[in-house]
């Protein structure tokens, strides 16, 4: 449904042939499209295999070879949101597959999968590659520290496969990625110390009561970890007094 030109470039031939080294330069493919007026031609999808013929013709003799022009859609590669998470070790990916134009085998030759690029630990991550929606769980770490980041690649590729189900990656094609990197808290180990007990006999002369907090700090484990902070905090307190906590 689309018109394309071919140019000549150099003919008629004189009698012997081509000339040497100029095969390549008989025609020119022009992709510009002539759309003549036709309404119908916006829902077209250009993309695919074209076959062309290359004719010569030599006073009465004729002859023809015929090679394909194969045009890809490029794909973009959405891998979905950064994911922050607390003590949790299993969880969902949320890419989006490219929509391409046209007809699977005929306009387009779809290929996408996950990759998992790195991890904090050497654990078993288990998903699915091929589902763009995949369930991963970690287990079975082989160190001692499974929080941190897990970084995920995901894969949109639109190139042929041969009759063999091999990818023609020698093939000129169209390739994109897009990154998404699972963030895995560790929960705090929260210790406040031990309850404490006071007389009113043990206030200061000048009205102040003063005392000491101590409570225990949780390192993670993780060298990865960010935003790790600590500090106390009043919750409650039987009148309406003035209470400094310092430093916190």
């Amino acid at each position: 449904n689309y018109a394309y030109n071919f140019v000549e470039t150099g003919g008629p031939y004189p009698l012997g042939g081509l000339p040497a080294g100029s095969t390549a330069q008989g025609v020119i493919f022009e992709t510009e499209v002539c759309r003549a007026e036709r309404d119908d031609l916006e829902d077209i999808c250009a993309y695919g295999v074209y076959d062309i013929e290359f004719q010569v013709t030599n006073g009465l003799c004729d002859s023809t070879d015929n090679m394909q022009l194969t045009f890809y859609e490029m794909p973009e590669a959405i891998a979905g949101p950064d994911q922050f998470l607390c003590n949790t070790f299993c969880f969902s990916l949320a890419a989006v597959p490219y929509d391409y134009c046209g007809e699977e085998g005929v306009n387009y030759w779809s290929q996408s999968w996950w990759e998992l690029v790195s991890q904090p630990d050497d654990c078993s991550v288990n998903f699915d590659e091929f589902d763009n929606s995949t369930n991963v769980c970690i287990d079975q770490c082989q160190g001692e520290c499974a929080y941190g980041l897990y970084v995920f690649v995901w894969h949109e590729l639109n190139v042929k496969i041969d009759a063999h189900g091999d990818t023609l990656w020698g093939q000129s094609h169209c390739y994109a990625t897009d990154t998404v990197v699972v963030d895995i808290f560790e929960t705090p180990d929260v210790n406040a110390g031990d309850d404490q007990y006071y007389c009113e006999s043990e206030i200061s002369g000048d009205g102040l009561f003063i005392f000491g907090l101590d409570g225990a700090i949780d390192e993670p484990c993780s060298p990865n970890t960010t935003a790790y902070s600590f500090h106390w905090a009043l919750v409650s307190q039987p009148d309406d007094c003035d209470i400094a906590i310092s430093p916190d």
